[in-house]
């Protein structure tokens, strides 16, 4: 998949606006987005396009697993931008080390590079039940085995250990 290269800022501002709709070819222009917001950031210290991104990012539909809002500004701060709140920007830490070296190591596509989520494995019916039952006290759950099994269920000792007789 070839990324269209961003030049502009105009160009930049309406891939920007086309990605709050869902288009077949969304996920190569949140790349060209990104791709052009940190060589703005690498070549002119401009970060008004990062900026432009986080803002955008909550309207966008179809962005791929791993781009958020908190993710694009974890990116940022770990690379020598702060996030101002109130005025919705990224300033530059002029003492940090990814500053000094020009904001090299930034990674525009890091989502493309986090590891698939582990799915769980499915529950055992007796894990569920286990669950389920986890806060029921003893007794009700000999009144509900009882009612059930039609049979009658005595403790014998506090280990949870019955006995079943004949009703």
């Amino acid at each position: 998949m070839t990324v269209k290269t961003i030049t502009d800022t105009k160009a930049f501002h309406r891939a920007l606006n086309t990605l709050v709709k869902v288009t077949a070819n969304t996920q190569q222009r949140i790349a060209a987005v990104m791709l052009f917001a940190v060589t703005q950031l690498q070549q002119h210290r401009n970060t008004s396009p990062l900026a432009a991104v986080v803002a955008a990012l909550p309207a966008i539909g179809c962005k791929p697993r791993g781009l958020t809002v908190k993710a694009v500004k974890e990116l940022a701060e770990s690379n020598g931008l702060e996030w101002d709140g109130k005025k919705r920007v990224f300033k530059i830490d002029t003492n940090s080390d990814a500053s000094k070296n020009g904001f090299a190591d930034i990674n525009a596509t890091f989502w493309k590079d986090l590891p698939e989520p582990v799915k769980a494995t499915p529950k055992t019916t007796a894990e569920k039940l286990a669950i389920l039952l986890k806060d029921v006290d003893i007794d009700d759950a000999l009144k509900m085995l009882e009612t059930h099994y039609d049979a009658q269920f005595t403790i014998i000792d506090d280990d949870v250990t019955v006995e079943l007789q004949a009703a």
